[in-house]
């Protein structure tokens, strides 16, 4: 009986490391995610379903939407998470804005999507980067890339949104 136990939960366990290789980007794809308190409302943790090769999220759906400086940890990333970056004092108004990430998104690549499709590498730098202006739809697409099996604790997505300067000079 032990014998069968620890086989079960090898064969288990064996599972949530190595993961079902399947595409699916139906609802059980959703992401799971809160806040670290009422003392940090722009701070917190994201997960996604490791099963899943293509995970979205709109920031319009999660507690971060109208903050202006996000820190989100994501929790054993793997696959691809899509981030929809909308902000309330922007969007909502048709106003233009731009996002600068952090350098700490150095653990996993990073790809501006475009409206077309296209997606485009953002340099790893040492130093916060405006990564882009908001396209026509007044939102910024980011899509990160984790790895295909699990191999990170987690990494952290940390970015600000900030007012384009649009006086001429």
């Amino acid at each position: 009986m032990l014998r069968i136990i620890i086989l079960v939960l090898s064969l288990a366990i064996a599972n949530v490391v190595a993961g079902d290789n399947f595409e699916s980007d139906e609802l059980k794809c959703e992401s799971n995610y809160g806040t670290n308190g009422p003392e940090f409302p722009c701070s917190g943790s994201l997960s996604t379903n490791y099963r899943c090769n293509n995970t979205f999220v709109n920031i319009v759906d999660t507690p971060f939407y109208n903050c202006s400086n996000i820190n989100i940890f994501w929790d054993a990333p793997r696959n691809n998470l899509t981030l929809t970056i909308e902000a309330a004092n922007y969007t909502d108004f048709k106003r233009p804005f731009a996002v600068s990430l952090s350098s700490r998104l150095g653990l996993v690549p990073v790809y501006r999507v475009y409206s077309n499709g296209e997606e485009v590498l953002i340099p790893k730098t040492e130093e916060k980067q405006s990564v882009c202006t908001s396209d026509e739809n007044y939102q910024v697409i980011l899509k990160f890339k984790g790895p295909p099996r699990f191999q990170l604790y987690g990494t952290f997505i940390e970015y600000e949104v900030a007012p384009v300067d649009t006086s001429t000079s």
